[in-house]
């Protein structure tokens, strides 16, 4: 019979050293046992957050040093594949609000602490957040020698470090029920329907499961591969099982619908028993995407995984869902971690996106019991009062026009007044902040007889954009306008707010109707609003004069007719002169380009800090392209559709408008002209466009390891780039 070893988390004894299966976990970085099996560390330290309760973890030490930390697991065993759960978080800052500084993690394995492979990778995002998790058997190479080594690697830059690093590892919380860090014994399971938990070498797939994982990330409503869709529309029964990290006594689910919403019949919660809880059933009101549905269970049930019904005869064509998110009874929120469902159309090959099917007597719908939502026409005005009416439509942190800004950043006291339609007494007010959150002071709730009935004063601590701020009443108070104060000194540059939800005691719940503030960025006189680009009806086709305007000058300023365009790839070139990188690769560019002038042209879209470094660089490098006149209100609408955030960036388009690349950069530097075209005309992008981001720093290799084999690291990323917004000496000093 063979003897069995557990790691006991309370003792942190062996049982036995006669070893055939073991386990080994933690919940959190605080407790004893997370410490037992760490053999090296260099540059690392634990971190305690401000939540409640605080949120632990492993980061850097110091920026802009390799940090490290190794596992030496004892198995005496060989061949034989274990399990791993390991969670990595980076975090990128740059030009967002809440917070600074940018991270990179990853993860690795080895058999004898000298040769690695790499594990899981999660590179500098470019968006604030990336959150990853190893959950698979190991691969043989790390288990067949007498030891499992496992290693994380971290590098921060420009992060605080007193409150927060922006790496970081096994990050949890004291309370968690769930284990941060695992490794046991792999136990066989039976297989489930298209199961598409992400993992280090499988590439997200468009429309599957997995992409109702995680924060909504489709901010705009179409038929996008950022969001799960069934094999088929209009075929009758499906489902959508999505899991969560922690199981808690559900307070609330939502579901957040990117396409023909209206099609969910059933929710229920799986309960750790294998229960199945009903938490609502009937008829959902089709409404415009994207739109959110929320369901509260009648009573009480514990639970992590949610399964999401739906009748897809309901509402014609595919209904999508981008993101579910749990809302516990102690106040917590997650968002989904695994998925799986009855079917998905990321199994059919070539899927091409389809328009959204008008609706015809959706709108305007009456308010139900639960949900009373806007039925006027949102006005259109950028950064005004009115920008935070209605549900959420900021789905990510940055300046964005959708979201209420004040006049002037840094200025001192600014308010918020937001109406609702109907009088209630106030359960809670949820605020939803966009861009450098923490400057809410107070909030009010204004009765009937225009008395201001305090409901929170203080100090909101700072946090990652976009986040929710809720604050409930100590004593009783019916009413319909709430009244925000911010202390705009708090947190540097515009504290921007995207919506105001008001929850009533009778478990009502209002999105604001109406809004006005102290003061508007929408007031500035000379403020150019930004021209708005249609929704293509395939989201990887563009109207070139839509994307560039009428609009191109050369290096003296002198206008250039856009038809110089025509029947030619396009390179949209994102570059600065203050960039060391872009002065490194602007020649190549400018060869390259010279060699098939027929065939393919470049327009810039310059980061410069002024209109002469602007005219002076393209001059200097000789650039024989036109550009965006300086200060084109087209360039932060270029920036936000290509997800631009590092530079130089070289985004392709066929002559067509149709998109074949982002990363553009990758093949000018390691391809032929003739080459670059053939692929260009023969490899349309069928993958989601590759995000942009900023270099990750070099893989963090011990000194007597090998190159580690059959990673998952795209070449494209290596390449180095700065960070708009950066300055040369910045970039310099990161270097």
């Amino acid at each position: 019979m063979k003897k069995l070893i557990i790691l006991s988390l309370l003792s942190g004894s062996l049982l036995s050293t006669q070893a055939q299966e073991f386990s080994y976990e933690f919940t959190h970085v605080e407790q004893p046992i997370a410490d037992k099996h760490i053999v090296s560390q260099k540059n690392i330290r634990k971190y305690t957050e401000w939540q409640k309760p605080p949120v632990t973890y492993w980061g850097p030490a110091e920026n802009g040093v390799d940090a490290e930390m190794t596992f030496k697991f004892p198995i005496n065993k060989t061949d034989t594949p274990n399990h791993l759960v390991a969670n990595l978080a980076s975090f990128n800052f740059n030009n967002r609000g809440g917070g600074s500084g940018t991270g990179y993690s990853s993860l690795w394995g080895s058999s004898d602490g000298k040769t690695w492979t790499l594990l899981l990778d999660n590179p500098t995002p470019d968006r604030i957040d990336s959150y990853k998790t190893y959950d698979q058997s190991l691969p043989k190479e790390v288990v067949s020698g007498k030891d499992i080594w496992i290693q994380v690697r971290l590098r921060s830059e420009g992060a605080p470090l007193k409150g927060y690093s922006t790496a970081q590892f096994s990050r949890s919380t004291s309370t968690a029920t769930t284990p941060i860090f695992s490794l046991k014994e792999a136990i066989p399971r039976a297989p489930t329907a298209n199961t598409t938990r992400p993992t280090a070498t499988q590439p997200n797939k468009q429309w599957s499961p997995e992409q109702a994982t995680g924060a909504p990330d489709t901010a705009t409503a179409g038929d996008l591969p950022t969001a799960w869709a069934s094999m088929h529309p209009d075929a009758g029964p499906e489902w959508l099982l999505v899991e969560f990290a922690k199981p808690v006594e559900v307070s609330e689910v939502r579901i957040r619908e990117t396409f023909n919403p209206g099609a969910i019949s059933k929710v229920e919660a799986i309960s750790s028993d294998n229960k199945k809880n009903l938490i609502w059933e009937g008829t959902a009101q089709p409404s415009p995407a994207p739109s959110e549905m929320g369901v509260k269970p009648k009573e009480a049930v514990v639970s992590n995984k949610i399964k999401i019904h739906l009748d897809t005869t309901r509402v014609q064509g595919w209904n999508e869902i981008d993101a579910v998110e749990l809302i516990g009874k102690d106040g917590s929120r997650q968002w989904a971690q695994a998925a799986s469902a009855s079917s998905t159309y990321a199994d059919i090959p070539n899927k091409q996106p389809q328009p959204s099917i008008p609706l015809k007597e959706a709108i305007p719908r009456a308010p139900t019991a639960n949900t009373t939502r806007p039925t006027a026409t949102q006005p259109n005005k950028q950064w005004s009062p009115e920008q935070a009416t209605g549900a959420p439509d900021t789905a990510t942190a940055g300046d964005l026009p959708t979201a209420w800004a004040s006049m002037h950043p840094d200025a001192g006291p600014e308010w918020l007044l937001v109406e609702f339609a109907k009088p209630v007494e106030v359960s809670e007010v949820r605020i939803r902040e966009t861009f450098n959150p923490g400057a809410i002071s107070k909030v009010e709730a204004i009765s009937s007889d225009n008395k201001k009935n305090l409901i929170w004063e203080g100090t909101a601590q700072p946090s990652p954009a976009p986040s929710e701020m809720g604050v409930k009443p100590k004593e009783a108070v019916v009413s319909n306008k709430i009244k925000i104060h911010l202390d705009t000194t708090r947190v540097q540059g515009w504290n921007e707010i995207d919506a105001v939800e008001l929850i009533g005691k009778d478990g009502s719940r209002q999105w604001a109707q109406a809004a006005s503030a102290s003061s508007t960025y929408a007031d500035i006189p000379n403020k150019q609003p930004q021209p708005s680009i249609p929704q293509a009806t395939n989201p990887t086709m563009f109207n070139l004069q839509e994307l560039l305007g009428d609009s191109l000058i050369n290096s003296d300023g002198s206008p250039v007719d856009p038809a110089t365009l025509k029947d030619k790839f396009v390179g949209i070139y994102f570059s600065a002169h203050w960039c060391g990188p872009c002065r490194n690769f602007t020649p190549k560019l400018v060869e390259f380009r010279n060699k098939i002038p027929d065939q393919f042209e470049v327009v810039f879209a310059s980061a410069d800090r002024d209109e002469p470094s602007m005219l002076a660089y393209m001059k200097e490098a000789g650039m024989p392209w036109p550009a965006l006149p300086f200060g084109s209100a087209h360039k932060p609408i270029l920036d936000r559709r290509f997800n631009v955030r590092s530079i130089p960036t070289l985004v392709m388009l066929d002559s067509s408008g149709r998109l074949i690349t982002t990363n553009a950069r990758n093949d000018v530097a390691s391809l032929s002209p003739k080459d670059a075209l053939a692929k260009w005309k023969n490899e349309p992008e069928t993958q989601k466009p590759e995000k942009v981001t900023y270099s990750a720093p070099p893989i963090m290799t011990p000194s007597k390891s090998t190159p580690p084999q059959n990673t998952s690291i795209d070449p494209g990323k290596s390449l180095l780039g700065c960070p708009i917004g950066s300055t040369e000496e910045e970039v310099i000093k990161k270097l």
